[in-house]
């Protein structure tokens, strides 16, 4: 009976070794092929370490590729301190193990740095403005550095602070405080920095002047910077990896709450976790970034892949949409390898979960893939037409998506008019100014951020001042004589102020101004005498316009009564007899003798507004005389009598 339970007691646990061995569950992982990670704006902030009691001015940070080390430089204690971790890149279980006085190069050591395998240290010294290569044999174990060699950089910077390496070595990356920018090296030989040579530098001092550290994504297509001065994280796009001549500015993460003067940062290899280390509280903090992938809606998905272990496929394979993934993409298996792809037609967030089939246990594989929707703008709120020189009512679109527009705030920029420009701010484009130029703009302004290449666009006319050409002629008339036209050419105008009221504008009494056809047209009889000066107020339109013009009208002639009506005796000398004229400027048959109705003997002269008849009649008789007043307006004799007596006569006896 003992050798049967015996035998049932060992073949049961025969077959608990065989469960063991066979049915648990092995785990997989999944790491990202596509860099997806990497976005500051999704971290959230984890835990933090307290480094103080080693290094009070913590302003450098770097971990060993499996994240069981980590090393913070500082300046306080002039040297390299080393914690070891239990758990990679858990800062909750760092231990202090050990330092590396670089006093002896540097008392100012702003950040450290390895080669990939740890047998090269790099740390980078604001006292002389250096970068120092230590040789550390074996690889990470601090208390083995020795000093190999410098490089200056004092050519470019005078206040490092950050430093890092691409991932090949063949690139070197310093910060500095002293201009605000990012300098890049080439290194001829990977990790060598003798073989160093400056490329270019780029300014991120539009974000903020003092940075303070730097790191790269492991492909170089994202570059991060923390602030100084404005205690932030900041995220820069490269379109070539670790070219930063490509490098656009992306977002910013606020680290504030936690320490208001971030000094240094770095990432876990896969981009989920951050770290940094804070002046204010002399700690290292950690951020969680979530494992998502981030594209625009119709753009192809770079290829996100989960390695797997035990697994022979998985469910759903090469079903499009399934296990959660947007509607474009699918998840196919082969050699332990899951690989998402495809172009997402739809936009929004999804959590996928793909159950692996075979093996033992049941495993899915998880992430997250965000699909943005196109970038939108509404139509304009108004499509104005207004006048030049005159202030425009703002013009506003409606975004959603994008984060701001080509040549915010620049003047006549995306086809405005000169005077005006669009600026972005809280999803809202604002047009607004005051056109100086005339014309038909039809603006388009294009989005940035978010996706797709959408513009906002619209219209604003504006309208020239009106015109009006000089008069046709500025004419000098007879009173009551009609007035040969004068015509005034307008642009832009609808009319004129008292359309065809006579007397009105300055014009003279009789005379109107009328408009038609771009064309104002003076006419009429002027019964008043006088120098006009007109001025017609062009209506509608733009501007405040007058047709303006002289015209010169003038009265009849006039003639006063004679000095004297006389009654004389032939043969005797006439006492001469004067009229006053006004206007004219002369007489009829001027100084001929007995001309005019005069007596024979006698004549009329014109001087200085004055007629003269002067002589000694030789005929008696009456003399009605009337003499024509000549230049001048109107028909107007001078007139008078002059009686002429015979001499006495007697008859014969």
């Amino acid at each position: 009976m003992n050798f049967i339970k015996t035998r049932f007691f060992v073949n049961w646990l025969k077959f608990v070794f065989i469960i063991l061995i066979f049915c648990v569950p092995r785990s997989f992982y999944a790491q990202c092929s596509a860099e997806f990670v990497f976005e500051v704006s999704n971290s959230n902030y984890v835990q933090d370490f307290f480094v103080g009691n080693e290094e009070t001015a913590p302003n450098g940070i770097t971990f060993t590729r499996d994240g069981t080390k980590m090393f913070i430089s500082g300046v306080s204690g002039d040297d390299i301190n080393q914690y070891n971790l239990a758990t990679s890149f858990d800062i909750s279980t760092a231990n202090y193990i050990q330092n590396f006085s670089v006093s002896t190069q540097d008392n100012i050591p702003s950040c450290v740095s390895f080669n990939n395998d740890g047998t090269k240290m790099f740390v980078a010294g604001k006292g002389n403005n250096k970068i120092y290569e230590y040789n550390v044999n074996p690889g990470y174990d601090i208390s083995t550095a020795n000093y190999s060699q410098n490089f200056s950089i004092t050519s470019q910077e005078t206040k490092v602070t950050g430093l890092t390496f691409s991932n090949d070595g063949s690139k070197m990356f310093i910060c500095g405080a002293e201009n605000g920018e990012i300098n890049e090296y080439d290194l001829t030989t990977a990790f060598d920095i003798s073989t160093a040579g400056y490329v270019q530098n780029f300014s991120v001092s539009s974000q903020d002047v003092l940075p303070t550290g730097l790191s790269f994504s492991n492909n170089g297509t994202k570059m991060f910077i923390s602030g100084g001065s404005g205690d932030k994280i900041y995220q820069y796009n490269l379109i070539t990896g670790f070219d930063i001549s490509t490098a656009s500015f992306m977002q910013d993460f606020s680290v504030s709450t936690q320490d208001n003067s971030p000094s240094a940062l770095t990432f876990n290899n896969e981009g989920t976790k951050m770290f940094i280390t804070g002046k204010i509280g002399r700690k290292v903090y950690e951020y969680s970034i979530p494992n998502l992938s981030e594209l625009c809606i119709n753009t192809p998905l770079t290829n996100v892949t989960h390695t797997t272990t035990d697994a022979t496929g998985i469910s759903n394979d090469g079903v499009n949409a399934a296990n959660g993934l947007p509607s474009g993409t699918n998840a196919t298996w082969a050699a332990n390898t899951i690989t998402i792809s495809g172009t997402p037609t739809v936009s929004g967030t999804f959590n996928y979960s793909i159950l692996l089939t075979g093996g033992c246990g049941s495993v899915n594989a998880t992430g997250t893939i965000v699909v943005n929707p196109d970038n939108t703008a509404s139509a304009a709120s108004s499509s104005p037409t207004l006048c030049i020189n005159t202030p425009l009512t703002n013009i506003t679109h409606t975004t959603t998506d994008a984060t701001g527009i080509s040549n915010d705030g620049v003047n006549a920029a995306n086809g405005l008019p000169s005077g005006t420009n669009a600026s972005w701010l809280a999803n809202t484009i604002t047009i607004s100014g005051t056109p100086t130029v005339s014309g038909t703009f039809n603006y388009s302004i294009p989005l940035t951020g978010g996706c797709g290449s959408i513009n906002a666009t619209g219209t604003i006319v504006v309208n020239p001042d009106n015109t009006s050409s000089a008069a046709s002629s500025s004419p000098t008339l007879c009173i009551n004589t009609p007035l040969t036209n004068i015509t005034h050419s307008t642009t832009s105008a609808v009319g004129i102020s008292n359309d065809g009221v006579a007397g009105l504008n300055n014009l003279p009494g009789g005379v109107s101004a009328t408009f038609s056809s771009n064309t104002i047209t003076i006419s009429g009889t002027p019964t008043v005498s006088g120098t006009f000066n007109y001025s017609i107020l062009l209506t509608g339109g733009c501007g405040n316009v007058n047709a303006t013009g002289t015209i010169v009208v003038n009265p009849d002639n006039t003639v006063s009564v004679g000095s004297s009506n006389p009654t004389l005796c032939i043969n005797t000398p006439l006492t001469n007899i004067t009229h006053t004229s006004t206007d004219a400027t002369g007489i009829s048959n001027d100084g001929v003798n007995a001309a005019n109705g005069l007596p024979s003997g006698t004549n009329a002269t014109f001087s200085s507004n004055t007629i003269t008849i002067s002589g000694t009649p030789t005929v008696s008789g009456t003399f009605n005389y009337s003499i024509p007043l000549t230049g001048g307006c109107g028909s107007i004799n001078a007139t008078g009598t002059i009686v002429v007596n015979p001499d006495n006569t007697v008859s014969a006896a």
